[in-house]
């Protein structure tokens, strides 16, 4: 072969080792920079999604829930917005797409970008813990929503049968996840008996009445109605002992409507006008138990009183005075103009946070009070002994006429348990 013809061939093999050298150089400079960028991508990605990830989260937005079917997520439902959850412990990867609900029945997931991180749940109250179960069970159809206070917590793809913990007109309550929800009877399916449980259950309650609550070291109070510090925390002691429920007027108002159903052992108590009344608020509070202070609000203020445990409602603006009527004490309610008890009742609920409670003032009522009461947005009043014919309040009994045993200076821890179990 001539000399030229031979050069050309190393020359062309020279060309070609050089073009594979750059080739390859440029090959493995282009895998180089592809696995940079997906690791940076998965560096970026794991920064996101451990900005999401903490103990305590919250829904930002209304979100899908998930169930791990071999190896797959599958939809099974939905999460409301800014419904607070609590997530399992877990290592996270730059491969965690979804992250696992701790409080919840089951394993349920939730995408991961789907929440935001919070400090620490809210306080639920577990307070509905307290009442008695209905021995029935609602069974939703193929699909449920949970709603809490009108929004949205859970939607399953799924029908339950759960036990009724209260009615309330088209909301039937029960609980799920640890919650108190309600799902709305236009979704349940059916409602079937069910021994739930055996608990006695109260078909009348008893309300008893104090009035001015002092501290004999610092204070003077002379009157028959005056209780001793001392007096008041030896039959808080008692009710502690014998594991009294204490309910809220709400709470109330819906036993004596049948929506709800409470422990036999259960009293409502309640503190009249507002005298001595921070004595009642600390006292009450400082024990964890349920009272209601019905204040004379031109006298008392609401906010000064209200908390955790005291609730604050009306005893009247200013009809707390005698003579008025000829008929009794005074009882101004009972014989007043239309007009003057309106303004005077509208004035009170708007200082007792819009109040729809009354106490009778002196006790007295008539016919026409109760409807004067009515047309002022009141839906429970309570008197004295044996109003409306009762000495303690049954189920469906008249919210207008609410019987109260009053309690005196001279009243026993004995003598509260008589009168209790009376």
């Amino acid at each position: 072969m001539p000399k030229y013809g031979k050069t050309k061939i190393i020359i062309a093999a020279i060309l070609s080792i050089i073009f594979i050298v750059v080739f390859y150089s440029n090959y493995l400079n282009k895998k180089n920079e592809e696995k940079l960028e997906q690791e940076r991508i998965a560096e970026e990605k794991l920064k996101d999604i451990n900005k999401h990830y903490n103990k305590f989260v919250k829904s930002n937005l209304e979100t899908d829930l998930y169930i791990l079917e071999n190896n797959e997520y599958k939809m099974i439902g939905k999460i409301g917005k800014d419904v607070e959850l609590t997530l399992k412990e877990m290592d996270i990867t730059s491969d965690t797409d979804y992250f696992m609900i701790d409080n919840f029945d089951g394993e349920y997931y939730i995408k991961y970008d789907s929440v935001t991180p919070i400090e620490e749940l809210s306080k639920e109250s577990d307070r509905y813990k307290n009442y008695i179960l209905f021995n029935e069970n609602v069974i939703t159809k193929d699909k449920t929503l949970f709603y809490k206070n009108d929004h949205l917590m859970y939607e399953l793809d799924i029908g339950v049968n759960l036990p009724i913990i209260m009615k309330d007109g088209n909301k039937i309550y029960v609980e799920y996840q640890n919650k108190l929800v309600y799902v709305l009877d236009s979704e349940i399916d059916n409602i079937i008996s069910s021994n739930n449980t055996n608990k006695e259950v109260a078909q009348e309650i008893p309300t008893i009445v104090y009035h001015f609550i002092y501290n004999p070291e610092v204070e003077e109070c002379n009157q028959i109605i005056c209780h001793t510090l001392t007096q008041v925390q030896s039959h808080i002691d008692y009710l502690k002992s014998e594991s009294y429920f204490t309910p809220t007027m709400q709470e109330f108002e819906m036993f004596i409507d049948g929506k709800l159903l409470l422990p036999k052992n259960s009293v409502v108590i309640t503190i009249d006008d507002g005298w001595f009344g921070d004595n009642a608020r600390d006292i009450f509070t400082s024990n964890h138990v349920n009272a209601t202070i019905f204040l004379i609000t031109s006298a008392y203020g609401a906010d000064y009183y209200k908390t955790e445990y005291l609730e604050t409602h009306s005893h009247s603006n200013d009809l707390h005075t005698q003579g008025i009527c000829p008929t009794g004490q005074g009882g101004a309610i009972q014989c007043s103009s239309r007009e003057f008890l309106l303004e005077d009742l509208r004035l009170s609920r708007e200082r007792t946070f819009n109040s729809t409670v009354f106490c009778y003032p002196f006790y007295e009522y008539n016919n026409y009070s109760i409807g004067i009461l009515k047309e002022a947005g009141f839906t429970m009043a309570f008197g004295g002994s044996y109003a409306g014919g009762h000495s303690k309040m049954p189920i469906g009994g008249d919210k207008y006429q609410i019987p109260r045993f009053t309690l005196l200076n001279d009243t026993t821890v004995a003598d509260l348990k008589e009168i209790l179990n009376s």
